[in-house]
């Protein structure tokens, strides 16, 4: 599909408030994924990301209402489009704006995932560690694991 066709079917100031708000919306979801990292400012900033589809939604039912309107207003043998035009007339706005909504929303959601998935292994991963040193105080978690059942099994065997 060449420039001018795109213009022609979605409308240049439909476009550009598509792909501005999309380019903010990336902008935005950077911003927050890079510098803030807060899993619950990510989490508030999904649904904005569907902005440029709301936007191109809308611009489809008002490109839809008016070819209703001007097919109801004029004789039927004067105007003849094709199903096929109808549909690229109408789904073009809303691939576009689904288009320009997928860079944000892919960076917020994958953002989210990295961090949930950091603090999941963070916790995980803060098990004691035991260093070996030349101190003899220090218990392995082997030895302190046979101590404590030697010392239950002395409980249980002892006489009342």
């Amino acid at each position: 599909m060449d420039l001018q066709l795109l213009f022609d079917l979605v409308g240049s100031a439909t476009l550009g408030t598509i792909l501005v708000t999309g380019v903010l919306a990336t902008g935005v979801a950077c911003f927050l994924s890079f510098q803030v990292r807060q899993e619950k400012l990510l989490a508030a900033f999904a649904p904005v990301c569907f902005l440029p589809s709301v936007i191109a939604l809308l611009a489809t039912l008002n490109s839809v209402m008016t070819g209703i309107s001007i097919q109801l207003q004029t004789n039927q043998s004067d105007l003849q489009i094709s199903t096929t035009t109808r549909l690229l007339m109408h789904a073009t706005p809303l691939f576009v704006g689904l288009a320009a909504s997928m860079p944000a929303l892919v960076l917020t959601c994958g953002s989210r995932f990295v961090l949930i998935y950091r603090d999941i292994h963070a916790k995980s991963d803060e098990s004691p560690i035991i260093e070996s040193s030349d101190d003899s105080n220090l218990i392995t978690p082997t030895e302190q694991i046979s101590r404590d059942a030697d010392e239950y099994l002395e409980k249980l065997i002892r006489p009342r």
